[in-house]
């Protein structure tokens, strides 16, 4: 499979306006957008404006326990423990500011970042850690290997296992963390549309909602104000790639991961020095995941064999 292409629009007067404000969300320099700043602003006022060319329509619903949330539900609005990178292979500190797991691989326990607090001011504990994996297991079910999760104190959670997991920690590192004063109220967690969401991300005010466009606002109370160098994001609903294209060739849209055919003579060619296209380093993880309770993946020689097969060098 071929990597995606992130085409994006870079103007003279914003080339400063760059920054990672979310922890799987690439900004670039911004056109505007309703309610932005004019091009020739520096401020940090403007939009970052998004395509999604596979959604018609949007609807109001932010809950990351559903398959219908909406776009950047769990980019900007609510955050992991833990950034693991694909490109470097790197983990980067995000709620948690370190980790450590037993040497009997049965356990692992993280220490959250003091003073981040969810955006309508409380601030986040251990208990909201521990709620989020038991209403997950509730919900959607997973998380087979985890015996199960206790505060230590307000700011460290250990994770149990059934059994020994050497790499539970991408897992549970990866997961966003949901705040037990809202959802513990709520009496249908898996039909809750969760319109106003409470988060720890650097957007989590929804404005302007309309079926084909919203917009998140910065999060007043976010931990890491220093990369909020954007006022917000603009999502705009296409119903297909061809009318999402017309509208990033046209300047409407910001950066997309829509697929542009003849990219360069299409979208470079207009303007060489401000358009500009990015093939990742890296392309989609393949998991190699074996049911070991069914022959032959249940036999330790089968999948000795199969490990010793694998030229780690090669693919890596």
């Amino acid at each position: 499979m071929a990597p995606s292409i992130a085409p994006r629009r870079l103007r003279p007067a914003l080339r400063a306006v760059t920054a990672t404000a979310a922890a799987a969300l690439v900004l670039s320099a911004c056109t505007g957008g309703s309610g932005a700043a004019g091009a020739g602003d520096t401020s940090g006022n403007q939009l970052l404006t998004i395509p999604r060319e596979d959604l018609a329509t949007f609807t109001r619903n932010f809950n990351p326990l559903s398959p219908q949330a909406a776009p950047m539900t769990i980019q900007a609005v609510y955050e992991p423990l833990a950034v693991h990178s694909m490109a470097d292979a790197k983990d980067t500190p995000w709620l948690a500011t370190k980790w450590e797991q037993a040497k009997d691989g049965k356990s692992l326990t993280f220490t959250l970042r003091d003073g981040v607090k969810w955006s309508d001011g409380k601030p986040l504990t251990a208990d909201d850690v521990v709620y989020t994996f038991e209403l997950q297991k509730k919900v959607l079910g997973g998380f087979d290997y985890l015996d199960k999760v206790t505060a230590v104190d307000a700011h460290a959670v250990k994770f149990s296992f059934n059994k020994a997991f050497s790499t539970a920690f991408y897992e549970i590192s990866g997961h966003y963390i949901l705040p037990k004063h809202i959802w513990s109220k709520v009496k249908d967690p898996a039909k809750f549309t969760n319109p106003n969401p409470v988060g720890t991300g650097p957007y989590t005010k929804i404005e302007k909602f309309q079926s084909q466009s919203y917009e998140l606002r910065k999060n007043p109370d976010y931990w890491q104000p220093a990369k909020q160098q954007i006022a917000g994001i603009q999502m705009l609903a296409f119903s297909g790639n061809d009318s999402a294209n017309i509208a990033f060739t046209n300047g409407e849209v910001d950066w997309t991961q829509s697929f542009i055919p003849d990219i360069e003579k299409s979208f470079v060619a207009k303007d060489r020095k401000h358009n500009h296209y990015w093939f990742p380093a890296t392309g989609a993880m393949i998991n190699w995941q074996l049911n070991t309770t069914k022959a032959p993946f249940n036999d330790p020689a089968v999948r000795k064999a199969l490990r010793m097969a694998v030229d780690r060098d090669q693919i890596t």
